[in-house]
């Protein structure tokens, strides 16, 4: 069994929504991918976020996205590759910036949305990905779906991959999540979620497609945004913590 490390997207609100002396679910994960503003948030949200991850000692990672607040970067978006690669220096840059500007460092860096899942199929934009890294800290690890295009961008590229899964969500195969708009697709349950994670923290997933296959994953995911976040958080920590 691997180390258990739990991860959430975070910062994607318009406002400040904690204080230091309020249970969050920061107090609950490893890590935060941190919006960079494309897809949610604001610079004000971002650094409140960044202050409070130091005081809780959480890591820090970026999470760039297609620049699509509307649909909160869960739509494809067909840019060139040039333009892509100047959104996400743009993107991961600030918050690099804004990092070091608060004492700290970036952790690693995670696409958001439409951009995670395209990144984890289409080589050419899992290349932008990573060389975008590259241009800004070649040290910082990115996260990607288990199994995808990201091992062989990675290793092309020698830039270190951090395998993830998901705690909240279904699979259709090892390599493929179910869609957010099959009424199936998001793990509504704590109990579905834990059961999924012990299989994965294991070596396999169950697949709608194919059964259990095997799968290796690094860290989990919880999305902030799931309507049970927190207790789902506060169990996974039960559970494996």
């Amino acid at each position: 069994m691997v180390d258990f490390h739990l991860n959430c997207d975070f910062g994607e609100f318009d406002s400040l929504e904690f204080d230091l002396n309020n249970e969050t679910l920061i107090d609950y994960v490893h890590a935060i991918n941190l919006t960079c503003g494309a897809h949610a948030g604001n610079p004000s949200v971002i650094a409140a976020c960044i202050k409070e991850a130091l005081y809780k000692g959480i890591e820090i990672g970026a999470h760039p996205s297609f620049p699509d607040r509307p649909n909160f970067g869960r739509n494809v978006m067909y840019l060139s590759l040039e333009d892509l690669s100047a959104h996400m220096r743009y993107q991961i840059g600030a918050l690099f910036s804004m990092a070091m500007t608060e004492g700290t460092k970036l952790s690693h860096v995670k696409p958001h949305g439409a951009l995670y899942n395209l990144s984890a199929t289409d080589i050419d934009i899992c290349r932008v990905v990573y060389e975008s890294v590259q241009k800004i800290d070649d040290r910082l690890p990115v996260y990607g779906l288990a199994g995808s295009v990201h091992q062989v961008v990675a290793k092309e590229l020698n830039m270190l991959f951090i395998s993830e899964g998901f705690a909240d969500r279904r699979y259709v195969t090892a390599h493929e999540l179910v869609s957010r708009s099959d009424p199936g697709g998001i793990l509504q349950l704590a109990s579905d979620s834990v059961q999924q994670v012990k299989e994965m923290l294991l070596g396999r997933v169950m697949t709608e497609k194919e059964g259990y296959q095997p799968i290796e994953v690094k860290t989990i995911c919880i999305h902030s945004d799931h309507a049970n976040a927190m207790l789902l958080a506060k169990e996974l920590n039960r559970t494996f913590n």
